[in-house]
């Protein structure tokens, strides 16, 4: 029989197979059929931002890459003083690569309109040598002036482009502004495009009267009061007071054009009218809405004064075609020109 010193050898050499490291080597690698967890590789891409107008590199611009499935994986980062980015820690996917930078639009890598192209990682195609082209933003200057040549104050004036993004030609309304002490205002951060300009203003020194119920004009009034009934009817760049006729401002990326309307004064008109009073709905308005582009505006100067009972008067109107909704117990609608 073994003697008690051959049983404790058995036992060290028994211990030292379990926990020698080859020993444990050997049992990682029989297990060959249990699945191994590879991280995967992580991919770059890199690039350079520049204006599309020169070509000249972007320092400071902010870059965005975003994941297309989970937008709210995404890496962010400025460009280095020669326009440069990377992003060294991208997972295989798709992205999209986008930029911006403070006068120029913010745009997509290779954006046409509404369409982009996306950043595949993973799949063979290059990532580390892009070029994210940025366009500058585009400015209108715009000077209104009165009958004699002076700066008009406070004037509204709307902004308008020209859309086909839906296969029909619209012109929509795309910004406002009011005119400073010098009749100016400035349109900024536009992108490339056709625009339109309409101005609606009140002469400073206009006033209107109301006519006498019946009598047509007050006659007790002065024609001196009655020749400042005026008004200048919303005016489109080109003078003109039909939009159809409105000259299109045509303008590029990194552009500032320069457009000057001014206005002239036409005599004010009055529209008399009849109200019929419900007691639970009360009076039934007219509401006078000047025909524009695309739809209706508001005209500016309209006053709705009440001359007698029942009886009403809008006065300072321009000449032009309107549409018109009665405002009460009766719904009704209609259009006209006055």
């Amino acid at each position: 029989m073994p003697n008690n010193s051959s049983r404790l050898l058995t036992m060290l050499l028994i211990v030292a197979c379990v926990f020698h490291p080859s020993a444990r080597i050997a049992a990682q690698s029989s297990s060959a059929g249990e699945p191994q967890s590879a991280k995967p590789a992580p991919f770059r891409v890199a690039g350079t931002i520049v204006s599309s107008v020169d070509g000249r590199p972007l320092a400071r611009a902010e870059v965005f890459l975003v994941d297309t499935k989970n937008p709210k994986i995404r890496q962010w980062m400025i460009t280095s003083d020669d326009g440069h980015f990377e992003f060294n820690q991208v997972a295989k996917g798709k992205y999209s690569l986008e930029g911006g930078k403070r006068g120029f639009i913010r745009q997509a890598y290779n954006q046409h309109e509404q369409y982009s192209t996306a950043i595949v990682t993973g799949a063979d195609v290059p990532t580390e040598d892009l070029v994210l082209r940025l366009t500058p933003t585009a400015i209108i200057s715009v000077k209104i002036l009165d009958e004699s040549g002076e700066p008009v104050r406070k004037a509204s004036v709307m902004l308008y482009r020209e859309d086909r993004s839906s296969g029909v030609r619209r012109i929509q309304g795309v910004g406002s502004s009011s005119t400073d002490d010098l009749g100016s205002c400035e349109f900024t951060r536009l992108i490339a495009g056709t625009y339109f300009l309409g101005v609606t203003a009140t002469p400073w020194y206009a006033m209107h009267p109301a006519s006498m119920p019946g009598n047509g004009p007050d006659k007790s009034s002065s024609n001196e009061i009655h020749s400042f009934d005026v008004v200048y009817p919303p005016t489109y760049f080109g003078d003109t007071s039909e939009p159809d006729s409105a000259a299109p401002i045509v303008i590029k990326g990194g552009d500032q054009a320069q457009a000057e309307i001014r206005l002239s004064p036409v005599p004010s008109l009055h529209l008399v009218f009849a109200a019929a009073e419900d007691k639970r709905h009360g009076v039934s308005m007219p509401l006078l809405q000047r025909l524009g582009f695309d739809g209706t505006e508001l005209p500016q100067m309209a006053e709705t004064q009440n001359v007698s009972p029942g009886l009403y008067e809008i006065t300072g109107i321009a000449p032009g075609r309107y549409k018109v909704t009665l405002l009460g117990s009766t719904p009704a609608e209609g259009s006209g020109s006055v």
